[in-house]
């Protein structure tokens, strides 16, 4: 016997069918009638539930915090035309310790620092003192003019 006789025969196995990636699709039947702009509006369907995404609803919870937030705020920031402001001197007054005053001219060639050097008390910070007098004086900086006179603690 030879070696052919005794292998079965191979017979391939039948490809099943295959589905076409395209088809045809048949012609609609009749072509819907043309729309003018008044019976577009006539027969607009009617509105279903409103899906808002994620966005909108980031979008609607900042606009309601802005507005919950800042009307406070705008409010606060524009004052009660019942309560008038209250003047920055007084503040500026309580912030200062009242202590005996004395006046000082400046000289030339004379500092807010040398001026504080020579009011501070022994042991005190000389930047507290320039601190101090600024307030004092309602200086906005520490430059100063010869002949400018100076509120200063009296020693």
């Amino acid at each position: 016997m030879s070696a052919l006789a005794l292998q079965p025969s191979f017979v391939p196995a039948a490809r099943p069918a295959r589905r076409r990636h395209l088809a045809l699709v048949p012609p609609p039947v009749a072509a819907p009638p043309r729309r003018t702009p008044a019976r577009r509006r006539a027969a607009a369907p009617a509105v279903g539930p409103v899906h808002v995404t994620r966005r909108g609803r980031l979008a609607v919870t900042t606009a309601v915090a802005v507005a919950l937030l800042g009307a406070p705020t705008a409010v606060l920031a524009a004052g009660s035309p019942s309560t008038p402001a209250a003047p920055a001197a007084p503040a500026v007054a309580a912030a200062v310790p009242a202590t005996p005053a004395a006046e000082h001219v400046v000289l030339p060639g004379e500092t807010l620092w040398s001026v504080a050097e020579g009011v501070a008390a022994p042991g005190e910070d000389v930047r507290d003192v320039v601190l101090h007098l600024e307030q004092l004086n309602g200086l906005s900086t520490s430059a100063l003019q010869v002949g400018q006179t100076l509120v200063v603690p009296a020693v």
